[in-house]
């Protein structure tokens, strides 16, 4: 009988809800967030609003964040890129209070609420690989430009309707996995598991793979090599420049691979 309550105070990162609204082509987004990182306790805020061009939208991307001794579980995102030199990260999360830690066993039972953190990739990709330094593979994935386009607009939907019908997150069935298959089983094409396989996040890259949704000829093996990016990153600067020079480098890896 829990219904989730909005007027808490929340952590900094998580403070803030998007707000979208779609025009057409272009998609208007508030609180895009974009804190500058120095260690996972001493950090600058930051938000900024930002309007993507769905006619420019190029590139997407599928991230694996394994959680540290726990490799069959991570947390997983998208990421997509526009023509324009836009990047953006959207990932799906269990909203916490000030001062409360992610759990596994709590986020079972309505201790969390369910959240779209739409941010800077310098942020949230930076944030797993550099400052938390767990490992991060970040893998292009294979679609259509059009079916891009609906599951980017299909999940800034998905963003702005908890701030006005929140939900509760749940390990099991309303994580960052499955609301990402929600997103891809309206689109239809692949059928989709709705097995045990979902709950193995961090199993799901080799899912996808099977699947065709990596965009590579590489075996799985040295995909795993080529999408890591987390080495890389402990030696780069979380700047402007970060989702360009991120695209560079797996690209260069995988070309290593192919030697």
């Amino acid at each position: 009988f829990v219904r989730p309550d909005t007027n808490v105070e929340w952590s900094p990162e998580q403070a803030r809800n998007p707000i979208v609204e779609i025009d057409g082509e272009k998609i208007h987004v508030q609180n895009v967030r974009n804190f500058t990182w120095r260690s996972p306790t001493d950090f600058t805020p930051g938000f900024y609003d930002r309007t993507y061009d769905l006619s420019k939208l190029n590139s997407m991307y599928y991230v694996v964040a394994p959680m540290p001794g726990l490799d069959a579980v991570a947390h997983v995102f998208v990421c997509f890129g526009f023509s324009d030199g836009q990047t953006v990260a959207v990932s799906v999360e269990g909203r916490r209070r000030l001062g409360q830690p992610y759990q596994l066993i709590p986020s079972m039972f309505r201790q969390l609420q369910l959240m779209y953190v739409v941010g800077d990739e310098r942020d949230v990709v930076g944030l797993r690989g550099k400052i938390w330094k767990v490992p991060v593979f970040f893998y292009p994935a294979n679609t259509t430009p059009e079916r891009r386009r609906a599951i980017f607009t299909s999940m800034m939907e998905g963003a702005d309707q908890l701030e006005e019908q929140p939900e509760f997150y749940n390990l099991i069935w309303n994580n960052c996995m499955t609301r990402i298959l929600l997103h891809l089983r309206r689109l239809g094409g692949h059928s989709l598991p709705h097995d045990l396989q979902v709950l193995l996040t961090g199993l799901s890259d080799r899912m996808a793979f099977n699947l065709g949704y990596i965009d590579t000829d590489l075996t799985f093996e040295q995909a795993r090599r080529a999408f890591r990016v987390d080495p890389w990153m402990q030696n780069t600067p979380l700047d402007e420049t970060f989702g360009q020079r991120l695209r560079e480098t797996i690209e260069r890896q995988e070309a290593a691979e192919r030697k």
